[in-house]
């Protein structure tokens, strides 16, 4: 008994042989294909060509010329759940023979009537139809059938849509007849070329990444993964992206969340890719996830006590300020900041924020001993026995005259009665430490110190008008950095390592 490939080639053989002089000829002929050949040529196809198709298709779209035989065989490979198809008004009359070659339902198929010619008719039906099916992540579409204006039009949607875009070949075709030879079709995949602009993209959006753009980058990251049959690569950057971006905001919690997402999935996808995206840099990633942990628990309780002042009594905001990984990894996160805003050329804005990072020192170098520069209780300060920090002043009476005297001094007035500020400033922090002998402040020189401090209050960031320039915030940055290492060197760390751990992560990835 013959095979099927053996009969199929048979049936062909004669069909092929088959008068078709007259219209009556050339009916049964058409009518010898559809009931011999057609049945046997789906169930051949399907059997040699249905090993390739390696996912379950939500929907498929196709575009149908005066050939319906490439769309039997693509909707009887694929299976899916739905089918959409693409007629002009002369191909139409063929709609019905696809429907009973491949017992589709009425509920299983639509379709649109478009202009052979017009391939913005084509782009918006297959959009509709892609938002009618609620964005199936699973889709496919056959260019085979229609003109070359459909099957063009068709393709260039697919492709912006991620659909898997499919082809009917054939390796014998029969131009005189303008048909395949029967049994000589095969399914082809063909790669979405948006893959290829999805490389230009993925440029475009990394390029962002080094500006610190991580809106712009996340919107393109997005969009990519959207758009490819393998989205894995632009999910993990987009969180990243969305990470990055939420943490340049001090949105710790967020950060946090979308750092967390990045690590899941280069784990997960890295198990069996060692070469995935990030999977080189997991270590960090983790660092850079238990600091945004960190700071998200920490300023969490830091917004509670900041909302009842009664808790500052308990020392609740001095305990968070003595938390040294804690303040570290807020220093870390500020002055990493200033640092792309000066890259980016926006020195007020680096200005401001290396400004916050002195006042920061300064008030968990006062929280360490006890004092809340916002409600300050000054008998902190005293020296309580020889092994104290310092060589601080013994009595309220010492410390106020401490003060007074070096205010005076810095300020080349005489010594006058001046009350000990009921709110510490960032300057009077310093003169504090200055006055109980702190080891921070021993090399500070609070002259120069007050005249940085001045210039930065005149910036349009601050209280005035003027323009931070280059030279005033290099000696200002110098400054801050300075005082920075000093603070860091006493609890066995410093900058180099603070960046090391806390700057973003930077392309190519």
């Amino acid at each position: 008994m013959p095979s099927r490939e053996e009969t199929l080639s048979l049936l062909a053989a004669q069909w092929e042989k088959m008068p078709r002089g007259s219209q009556e000829e050339r009916n049964a002929v058409e009518q010898f294909y559809r009931e011999k050949i057609m049945p046997l040529l789906v169930e051949t196809f399907v059997a040699r060509e249905r090993p390739k198709v390696t996912r379950e298709y939500d929907g498929l779209i196709l575009s149908l010329g005066e050939s319906y035989q490439p769309l039997v065989l693509s909707i009887a490979t694929l299976k899916p759940e739905r089918v959409f198809f693409l007629v002009t008004e002369k191909s139409r009359r063929y709609l019905d023979v696809v429907v009973e070659l491949t017992g589709l339902k009425p509920s299983q198929y639509d379709y649109a009537e478009v202009d052979k010619d017009n391939p913005l008719q084509i782009y918006q039906a297959i959009k509709e139809i892609y938002r009618r099916w609620g964005r199936p992540s699973s889709i496919a579409l056959d260019f085979t059938g229609g003109t070359k204006a459909m099957s063009g039009g068709s393709a260039m949607a697919g492709g912006m849509i991620g659909a898997d875009m499919v082809y009917i070949a054939s390796s014998r075709y029969l131009s005189d007849l303008r048909i395949p030879y029967p049994g000589s079709e095969h399914l082809e995949f063909i790669p979405n070329p948006y893959q290829v602009f999805g490389d230009l993209e993925e440029e475009k959006a990394l390029e962002l990444m080094v500006k610190y753009d991580y809106a712009g980058a996340g919107r393109i990251f997005a969009e990519l993964a959207r758009a490819v049959p393998d989205p894995r690569r632009y999910q993990v950057l987009g969180h990243l992206a969305r990470a990055y971006e939420a943490w340049d905001n001090i949105d710790f919690p967020v950060a946090a969340a979308e750092l967390g997402q990045v690590i899941t999935m280069v784990q997960q996808y890295g198990r069996n890719q060692k070469d995935f995206v990030l999977h080189d840099r997991l270590g960090k990633l983790k660092q850079q996830h238990d600091a945004l942990v960190l700071l998200s628990e920490k300023t969490a309780e830091l917004k509670k006590l900041l909302k009842r002042n009664r808790e500052r009594e308990a020392g609740g905001i001095v305990k968070l300020l003595q938390d040294r990984e804690f303040v570290q990894i807020l220093m870390a996160t500020i002055y990493c900041n200033a640092l792309r805003r000066e890259e980016q050329g926006k020195l007020d804005m680096a200005a401001l924020l290396l400004y916050r990072l002195l006042e920061m020192i300064e008030q968990a170098a006062l929280a360490a001993y006890g004092l809340d520069t916002a409600d300050p209780d000054y008998s902190c300060l005293l020296k309580t026995s020889p092994e104290g920090p310092g060589t601080g002043p013994a009595t309220m009476e010492e410390l106020q005259q401490r003060y007074e005297t070096l205010r005076a001094k810095i300020f080349k007035t005489q010594p006058a009665k001046v009350p000990l500020p009921g709110q510490v400033s960032l300057f009077n922090g310093y003169l504090l430490l200055k006055v109980i002998d702190d080891p921070l402040a021993r090399d500070i020189n609070l002259h120069r110190l007050n005249g940085l401090i001045e210039k930065r209050n005149y910036s349009l960031f601050a209280h005035g008008f003027e323009v931070v320039d280059e030279e005033d915030y290099a000696g200002f940055k110098k400054l801050v950095e300075d005082i920075a290492a000093a603070f860091l060197a006493a609890g066995g760390s410093s900058l180099a390592e603070l960046l090391d751990r806390y700057q973003f992560l930077r392309p190519p990835f």
